[in-house]
């Protein structure tokens, strides 16, 4: 992976059936998030959570989640940073293409 891209593996139930407890999702630091994304969203407590982005209005970012549905705010100030999600694959797949890439 670059500096631009990085992956990281969901190990909750929240976005299922979209995105899979173990997938890897694929993520892009530089590329500006859009309503219905996918996201993985870096909070300012350290932990990073992956939602789909309904809206964000500058001050509020409105959130889906699958398992269960539900929908929730997040406050501007309590988000580092959010990244559209640009791909997904299984953990195996991913662990044998980072694997040969060194």
């Amino acid at each position: 992976m670059s500096e631009r891209y990085f992956a990281l593996r969901v190990e909750s139930r929240d976005m299922h059936p979209r995105i899979k407890v173990n997938e890897v999702v694929i993520y892009d630091t530089e590329d500006a998030t859009e309503p219905d994304d996918d996201v993985v969203i870096n909070l300012t407590n350290g932990q990073t959570i992956v939602r789909s982005l309904a809206s964000f209005d500058g001050d509020r970012y409105r959130l889906r989640s699958y398992t269960p549905a539900a929908a929730s705010t997040l406050r501007r100030d309590d988000v580092k940073a959010c990244y559209p999600i640009i791909g997904r694959c299984k953990a195996s797949f991913y662990n044998e293409i980072a694997g040969s890439a060194t």
